[in-house]
This record gives C-alpha cells, structure tokens and sequence, in this order.
C-alpha cells in the first residue's frame, strides 16, 4: 500500500489544503472533498470556486497496512508546516507527549470547573460509601443514618450535574 500526501490548490485562490491518502486513485479523495464542499460540510475558501481544484502529490510513503495510517499522518504534518496559506484545521498528527500534555491540561482544567469539582466529590462520597457498606470504613460503627447522608449527598451532587449538563447544552 502507498500513502500519497497532497496539495489541493486553485489558480484564482491563494489558499491550499494539504491531505493524505491511502487509496489506490487520488480522484477517489477528491471526490470527497467535492462532496463534503458540495454539501457544505467543510469550507474549503474558495478552493472549488471554479471547478474542482489541482490536486498535486507531494509526496509517498510505502505502508505496509492501514495500521501504519499513523507514518503518513506524520508525513502529512511535515509538509502541511511548509505552508502559511493552508485552511486545515486541524493538525494531522501529533507526538505522544504532545497528546499527554494536552490532555493533562484539559484534565486539570476541568477538574478546576464545578462539573469536575463535582466529580471528584462524587467519587470521593461513593469510595467512601463502599468502604462503610463493607465494614471497611476507619470508624468502627457504622450507623444507617451516615450511609442515608452520604447517599443523600451523593444524590444532591447528581442533581447538579444534571442541571450543569442540561445548562451547558442550551448555551
């Protein structure tokens, strides 16, 4: 298998879009992209504007299956840094630690938010729960009444989240 990276360009557009493929006939790719500009799902900037744009191969890389789609990402991010004009939106491929830290990040920003304060809280009652229905719990007696309370927590917090969830999808 060959994985093919390209440049969709226009003469009458300054802009470029730099893409990747695995597939046998490039026409294939830029049958989707027709179709995902025709249908208006993607914006190409003007790309289309006069019929279908040139579609140059920049560069091939040898696969040796669709696992190795990861290779001709890598591929594609280093030519796509070649270009200032490109409307990508994405990036196509990007490093491990790259990927940790940004998650790390969105994990500690949400953690910071009241949904995730929430969460933890959560967590934190129904561990706690679990280790006194078990007899686990530090304190040596138990009473229903400390369960019905955490459990009255736990459903109050629940109660919340539903609201911040069912908030955030109205705004």
């Amino acid at each position: 298998m060959i994985g093919k990276v390209y440049k969709l360009s226009a003469p009458n557009c300054d802009k470029v879009y730099i893409g990747s493929t695995y597939c046998k006939y490039t026409s294939v790719r830029l049958a989707h992209h027709r179709q995902y500009n025709r249908n208006g799902w993607k914006d190409y900037k003007g790309l289309f504007d006069n019929g279908d744009p040139h579609m140059d191969i920049i560069d091939e890389i040898p696969l040796a299956g669709r696992h190795e789609n990861w290779k001709l990402r890598k591929l594609e991010e280093e030519h796509s840094l070649n270009y200032d004009n490109k409307i990508n939106l994405r990036r196509c491929y990007v490093e491990e630690d790259e990927k940790i830290k940004a998650r790390d990040k969105m994990v500690k920003k949400y953690h910071s938010s009241e949904l995730g304060k929430l969460a933890l809280r959560k967590a934190s009652l129904n561990a706690k729960l679990k280790k006194m229905e078990n007899g686990e719990y530090k304190k040596k007696i138990i009473s229903q009444s400390d369960i019905d309370k955490v459990k009255a927590e736990i459903k109050s917090i629940n109660e919340k989240q539903e609201y911040f969830r069912n908030h955030h999808k109205a705004d």
